[in-house]
């Protein structure tokens, strides 16, 4: 999936007069990329339409005009695009009870290196989370709440994918939170789609 450019993106301005529908459609777009995992895990798959509306909206909090900066957020954001035969997801700890978020996230540590997606047949691909946030974590006894993953299925685990209809899931092989959810539905059609994409 090619990454995006400053072609991509809408000047602040012209933005700002269509950012409350651009705002319906990137909601819509992001449930339908979602995946519920247990009760407490769950996982938003990225693509160039979810970042390029990130970059939209940071450009809106920060009141960004200066192309510098905003060429800086794209090339940040562009991380997240998944590469040919590749997902990209962030991954969110969700904690309803504020007054529980250090003992809940103490309980997480390591989830990141836990997640995988299976594949028909038995094969499972591990997430690979963001080198430079794990090493910032490496050693500590906690974990954020929110993490980024590249799943790298390759060639041949994109094609068990596009056959697996209905046979692919999000596993999480953590030894305090042990989950599984297919995916299905609207979320398989459009990550069939990412992996169609040359």
């Amino acid at each position: 999936m090619r990454p995006l450019t400053m072609e991509d993106i809408k000047p602040l301005d012209e933005y700002l007069k269509e950012r409350d529908e651009r705002r319906r459609r990137a909601i819509a777009l992001r449930n339908r990329r979602r995946v519920t995992v247990g009760d407490r895990v769950s996982l938003g798959f990225e693509n160039r339409e979810t970042v390029a509306y990130q970059v939209q909206e940071m450009m809106c909090a920060e009141r960004m005009r200066d192309p510098a900066k905003i060429q800086e957020e794209i090339d940040t954001y562009n991380q997240l695009i998944p590469e040919r035969n590749e997902l990209s997801a962030t991954l969110f700890i969700e904690i309803p009870d504020q007054s529980l978020i250090r003992q809940e996230l103490h309980r997480f540590a390591g989830i990141e290196e836990s997640v995988f997606v299976a594949l028909p047949g038995g094969r499972r691909v591990q997430g690979e989370p963001d080198e430079h946030r794990s090493k910032e974590r490496r050693g500590e006894e906690t974990t954020a709440s929110v993490h980024y993953l590249r799943f790298h299925l390759g060639e041949e685990g994109s094609r068990q994918f596009l056959e697996g209809k209905g046979r692919v899931a999000v596993e999480i092989d953590h030894p305090r939170y042990r989950e599984r959810a297919v995916i299905d539905g609207e979320t398989w059609e459009s990550l069939a789609d990412d992996l169609r994409q040359p």
